[in-house]
């Protein structure tokens, strides 16, 4: 998915769960929006992967593209660490964001190993990333979004 897909997903995402329990504040939805994007840090062509451009060729060079950082490992890992040095919201608002970017990877065709390095099992989809099917995907997002914050 492309990282507007992803955002629009995620904001969605933010808004129903938000509801629930997370911390209804600025920093909240800006370190969702960061973990949203944060999987392809491990693709320096990506959208994060330009912007934190010295940390991805290194990942990439050590990882490769929907790898690890793509599995659930590195989302749990942030879980825990970040609970613990802030508190438990802010780790489950990483864990969240993170896994809300991961369920959309796995819905395209180049899908998602969710436990990876442990197995070759893949989840894939049927969407093409900037295909039609995901445009119609992210406009659908957009729309729910806009009724959702009437």
């Amino acid at each position: 998915m492309r990282f507007y897909t992803h955002i629009a997903f995620n904001v969605l995402l933010y808004l129903i769960l938000n509801k629930f329990f997370m911390v209804n504040n600025y920093i909240s939805f800006a370190i969702f929006l960061f973990f949203s994007l944060f999987p392809d840090i491990d693709e320096p062509k990506s959208f994060i992967g330009r912007k934190l451009r010295f940390l991805s060729v290194i990942i990439k060079k050590l990882f490769r593209h929907r790898g690890i950082f793509h599995s659930i490992f590195i989302p749990l890992v942030l879980f825990f660490i970040i609970g613990l040095i802030f508190n438990f919201q802010y780790g489950l608002i990483v864990f969240i964001a993170y896994l809300g970017h991961l369920i959309m990877d796995a819905l395209t065709k180049e899908g998602v190993n969710f436990l990876e390095p442990l197995t070759t099992l893949r989840i894939r989809g049927f969407f093409r990333t900037g295909g039609v099917l995901e445009n119609i995907l992210l406009v659908v997002f957009i729309i729910i979004i806009i009724i959702y914050t009437l």
